[in-house]
């Protein structure tokens, strides 16, 4: 239970990565998204902007002061007898955070590699300056927005469209792109794990027989 809240600090430490690029994208694919008209979307880049940028901000404070939240929120009676599940965010200090901001840099880095890539393969013709701020944005709308994991790649398919076909008419190539980083992303891992838990499972069953 204890790894649950730092795997909360990978996950929000990704988000600000995401965010972070996702508003830049934004920001230099306003003009282009203003011009090609699409439907709806005109009205919502100065919200979403503002807006992100607000909760860009709120994110960072809370980040690189969650020690200090995690000795506030100890000090609350109610919740007292539950402080063990978050007190190994209070190790966290600002070069452990700052170490796990480049780790998720990295990893971001590489899916947004992985698009250019398969943009290349699938003959999806846009420069790689558009395809990573296009790619940027995608990610930052995927975060921004809820949905179910099962209804996921349906939703990354309809956005991707939406903001490729600014830049390119090969649709079926940026499909089949946003369905080969899924596969690849969360298909694959998700096979492997299972495998591995059900190899551990068989292993123990033959340690207790």
């Amino acid at each position: 239970l204890k790894v649950i809240s730092l795997t909360i600090l990978g996950s929000l430490s990704q988000l600000i990565i995401t965010m972070f690029f996702g508003l830049w994208a934004l920001l230099i694919l306003k003009p282009s998204i203003l011009n090609a008209q699409l439907s709806g979307w005109s009205e919502w880049v100065n919200f979403v902007l503002i807006s992100g940028l607000i909760g860009f901000a709120v994110l960072t404070v809370f980040y690189f002061r969650i020690g200090w939240l995690t000795r506030w929120i100890e000090k609350i009676p109610a919740i007292k007898k539950y402080i063990w599940l978050i007190h190994e965010l209070e190790k966290a200090d600002t070069t452990l955070l700052i170490r796990l901001l480049s780790i998720s840099m990295f990893r971001y880095l590489v899916f947004a590699t992985q698009y250019f890539l398969l943009f290349r393969f699938f003959g999806v013709k846009v420069s790689w300056w558009t395809g990573f701020w296009a790619t940027a944005l995608v990610f930052f709308i995927m975060a921004i927005t809820p949905t179910i994991a099962l209804f996921e790649i349906a939703l990354k398919i309809v956005v991707t469209e939406r903001i490729f076909s600014i830049f390119t008419d090969n649709t079926v190539g940026v499909d089949s792109v946003t369905t080969t980083i899924w596969f690849v992303n969360l298909v694959v891992p998700a096979a492997i794990g299972s495998l591995l838990i059900l190899g551990i499972k068989l292993f123990k069953k033959d340690e207790a027989s």
